[in-house]
C-alpha cells in the first residue's frame, strides 16, 4: 500500500510539510515545576555537586526549600569511568565533618584522605550558603 503523504529521494523517506503537526512544546498547567540552585566545587580528582529546591513561592535565591543532595563524582581512576555516588543524607554530610565514626566508616568506602579533606571543606560551604545547618 502506498502513503501518499510520503516521498522517498535516494533511499531516504520523507514527510511533506504540510503534513507535519507543531511539535511546539507546551506546558501542562497542572504539571508543577520545580525550581533549583546548584552549587559545584571541583579539584582534579573530585568534582561535588549540590543541589537544593527553590520554595515555589520563592522572592530570592535564599528561599530554599528542604536538603541539599550532593552527586560526588570520583574522577581518581584514568582508566576506568569515572564513578558518581548520591548523598541526600544531611545528618550523614555532617557527620563526615565532625569525624563521627559511623559516618567516617562510609566516608572511607568513598573517599580518600584528600576527597574527604575537600569534602569537608565543601560542607563548610553549603553551611556558609544556608543549605546546611551545622548542629
Amino acid at each position: 500500500m502506498m502513503n501518499s503523504n510520503r516521498i522517498q529521494v535516494n533511499g531516504v523517506w520523507y514527510v511533506k510539510e504540510d503534513d507535519i503537526q507543531d511539535l511546539t512544546p507546551q506546558h501542562d498547567e497542572e504539571t508543577p515545576v520545580t525550581d533549583s540552585l546548584q552549587c559545584t566545587y571541583e579539584v582534579t580528582d573530585w568534582c561535588f555537586e549540590a543541589s537544593i529546591l527553590l520554595q515555589n513561592d520563592a522572592i530570592d535565591l535564599s528561599d530554599t526549600n528542604g536538603d541539599p543532595w550532593i552527586k560526588v563524582t570520583d574522577k581518581r581512576s584514568a582508566v576506568l569511568k569515572w564513578k558518581e555516588h548520591d548523598v541526600d543524607s544531611p545528618e550523614w554530610m555532617l557527620g563526615v565533618l565532625r569525624g563521627d565514626r559511623e559516618s567516617m566508616r562510609l566516608a572511607y568506602e568513598i573517599f580518600d584522605n584528600i576527597g574527604i579533606y575537600h569534602f569537608r571543606g565543601f560542607i563548610n560551604i553549603l553551611i556558609q550558603k544556608g543549605w546546611l545547618e551545622a548542629q
